[in-house]
């Protein structure tokens, strides 16, 4: 089982998968894009995986056709026997003013520490917290400055099977012209 905790299509974003099959036997692999509300968005899709081959999800419309609305969630990648790897890419449409990129998740976190955080009229920070399971958890956003001092902390509720995607600054506005700060997150 792999996650991409950020898929976001439409209103300005675009967002590509891609999935490698390491072992040497072909298989099968489930994908679900399912909402923050831990919904189906769209029917799920089963594609075949070669052996040592890769799956790359470039159509935007591969799920659904967003158009110029924003459609947001994560993505539930399943196998059917060979162990899988792969990444997600995400940022605006031409690929011109910002992007991201992130491993999918195949071991669930308790704790993830980012080494920086941007917050200014160029940059900014944006946090996916996704809880696959079935019960709520909460999730703490701690800040801490340069020298490691905490300056802000915050709870967040995520319900079982869903998803909490915001920036930085929306945890904490009054950071939103400061950069460079090391956060720890940690559900």
């Amino acid at each position: 089982m792999l996650y991409s905790p950020q898929y976001a299509v439409g209103g300005g974003y675009r967002t590509t998968l891609s999935i490698v099959n390491l072992g040497s036997v072909e298989g099968t692999v489930k994908l679900e894009l399912i909402g923050d509300e831990g919904t189906l968005l769209a029917p799920a899709k089963t594609v075949a995986i070669p052996s040592r081959g890769k799956l790359y999800v470039t159509d935007q419309k591969y799920f659904l056709d967003a158009g110029n609305e924003l459609v947001q969630g994560y993505v539930k990648v399943t196998s059917s026997g060979p162990k899988l790897t792969g990444s997600v890419v995400f940022g605006d449409p031409e690929r011109e003013r910002f992007s991201a990129s992130l491993p999918l998740v195949s071991n669930l976190m308790t704790s993830a520490v980012f080494g920086q955080v941007a917050s200014n009229g160029t940059y900014f920070t944006g946090i996916a917290i996704l809880n696959p399971n079935e019960t709520e958890a909460v999730a703490t956003v701690d800040v801490y400055d340069r020298n490691g001092n905490l300056v802000r902390t915050k709870g967040e509720k995520v319900g079982g099977k869903r998803r909490v995607s915001k920036l930085v600054t929306q945890y904490f506005e009054d950071l939103s012209v400061l950069s460079a700060i090391p956060p720890q997150v940690v559900p």
